[in-house]
């Protein structure tokens, strides 16, 4: 932990929480995405840029459905496209658009070998005549489609693991294979929320850090270095239409936090936003008991989404609690 402070120190030009002293020149050495990520590429003395590139191609595939999340109301973009996705969701037409987004410039990388989008049946083999990526990459290019049209808060989620092989995967099949590894083989993982502001949130194994959007330079800027959980909370999140779905342990414990047996005990706040992007964010800045999936809604999710479902649960498990190990060849 106390290297990660140092690290962070030595971009920042401050202390590890980022605080101090006003200067009136803040933003003219803002520490950017890309920089941060660059810096910690040199503690890596076998890394040759791949993950930074394809991490560059996410960040701009990111900033491109900003802007036609901002732009939807006036370009008509809301409203259903007239398809489904692999969770059997109707799919928005801002869905189709961020999927094309991030499925072309993540190829576009040339550092990427696999990819698997929620709103796609298999997994996505990338074109071999310029890539040769040694990555695979997980993504749900606009989670929170239902709140599309009622302007709430709604993002992307991303995982990044290392195939150690890519030139053996020559179908689909055996490319859901090599993606579906442990979690804590995950290289990275984060997600953007595109809100009041943009932000974007990754962990790539030592601590998690929040990036927001600065309009005027177009860039990713470090506005939360080492983001950590505060140890209590007052609030709990989770969809109460799943209740009969729920195991007795869970529904005796979210009753535990409504109805506290001390009188003296004040009890949590019910927050759901119904956005898994907005409700993590959240969790993260004030805690609070927030529910991702339980197992016995598995059984609803179709077969052809499970692969997706279950990267994306990961990711933001990983980047709520900063699980990833290390970054590995970078």
């Amino acid at each position: 932990m106390e290297t990660l402070k140092s690290n962070i120190a030595s971009i920042v030009g401050g202390d590890a929480t980022g605080g101090k002293a006003p200067t009136g020149l803040e933003g003219l050495d803002s520490v950017t995405l890309t920089r941060f990520v660059l810096h910690g590429q040199k503690s890596h003395a076998e890394a040759k840029g791949d993950l930074t590139m394809l991490l560059a191609a996410v960040q701009l595939a990111c900033k491109v459905t900003e802007t036609c999340v901002r732009r939807a109301g006036i370009a008509n973009l809301y409203g259903l496209a007239g398809s489904g996705n692999v969770q059997g969701e109707d799919q928005k037409k801002l869905d189709i658009i961020a999927n094309d987004t991030f499925k072309v410039n993540i190829q576009s990388s040339g550092k990427c070998c696999v990819m698997v989008s929620e709103e796609e049946d298999l997994a996505i083999l990338c074109d071999r005549t310029y890539n040769t990526g040694k990555y695979a990459i997980a993504f749900d290019p606009l989670d929170g489609s239902s709140n599309i049209d009622a302007n709430v808060s709604i993002g992307s989620i991303f995982a990044i693991y290392k195939i150690n092989d890519p030139a053996a995967i020559t179908t689909p099949q055996e490319a859901a294979k090599e993606i579906l590894q442990p979690g804590r083989e995950m290289v990275c993982a984060g997600y953007a929320m595109y809100g009041s502001a943009t932000n974007l949130v990754i962990s790539m194994g030592e601590g998690v850090h929040g990036f927001t959007l600065d309009p005027s330079l177009g860039e990713f800027v470090l506005t939360d270095p080492n983001m950590r959980i505060p140890s209590r909370g007052k609030i709990y999140s989770v969809n109460e239409g799943n209740a009969r779905m729920w195991d007795p342990a869970t529904t005796e414990y979210i009753k535990s936090l409504k109805y506290p047996e001390d009188p003296d005990k004040k009890a949590y706040a019910l927050r759901y936003i119904g956005s898994m992007v907005a409700d993590i964010h959240r969790t993260l800045l004030v805690c609070c008991v927030h529910e991702l999936l339980g197992p016995s809604r598995l059984g609803s999710v179709p077969r052809s989404g499970l692969l997706g479902l279950v990267a994306f649960a990961r990711s933001a498990a990983c980047v709520r609690r900063g699980l990833p190990p290390f970054l590995v060849g970078n």
